[in-house]
């Protein structure tokens, strides 16, 4: 039997590799060579051409920290902002009830995927509730902080048990350098 890493001659005379195996028949079963893959089982043999000419359109999913960005600055800019493509997660929602919480209006579509977002036109008014809660949210919390250094009151900006052992010092000795007075309601750094 040959080795994983030994070649042997394919028809034709084309070279030819044997997968790593996953088990001895699979390992039996596959192989590889210039022209085509080929896998046989104890019942049918499927053997897949090379494609010459691939056309479509591929969605890739959108990004927690990409989406939580953009929800963000259209939340700031001026006039209505569509969004398209955001990440339907946890950090997502933590950031969209924020905005919702500092008086913006949007609009989220059913599948979280596409937000319509009537911009604040510039930095928020103080909200009612000081408050914010973002969960594990990373992507939201330290780019939320940021904004509300900028903004006159007194806010408390916590996240879960997990959030309160993460750094973000960073982030706040830089906001400090700025002027704003900002501090830990638990350790220090986190």
């Amino acid at each position: 039997m040959n080795e994983p890493s030994s070649f042997w001659k394919g028809q034709e005379g084309r070279r030819s590799e044997k997968l790593n195996p996953i088990s001895e028949p699979f390992y039996n079963a596959l192989r590889v060579d210039c022209d085509h893959l080929t896998y046989t089982s104890p019942m049918k043999q499927l053997t897949l051409s090379p494609i010459k000419l691939l056309a479509g359109e591929v969605t890739l999913p959108g990004s927690k920290s990409l989406s939580n960005r953009a929800l963000l600055l259209a939340s700031l800019a001026s006039g209505a902002t569509t969004l398209t493509n955001l990440l339907r997660s946890e950090d997502t929602q933590a950031m969209v009830s924020a905005i919702r919480q500092l008086g913006v209006a949007l609009e989220l579509s059913h599948n979280g995927q596409h937000c319509h977002i009537q911009g604040n036109g510039g930095l928020f008014d103080t909200p009612a509730n000081p408050e914010f809660s973002l969960g594990n949210a990373g992507t939201a919390i330290r780019p939320l902080t940021a904004i509300l250094s900028l903004i006159p009151g007194e806010f408390v900006i916590d996240g879960d048990q997990y959030m309160r052992e993460r750094p973000i010092a960073h982030l706040i000795d830089a906001l400090r350098t700025l002027g704003a007075r900002a501090s830990y309601a638990g350790k220090d750094g986190c």
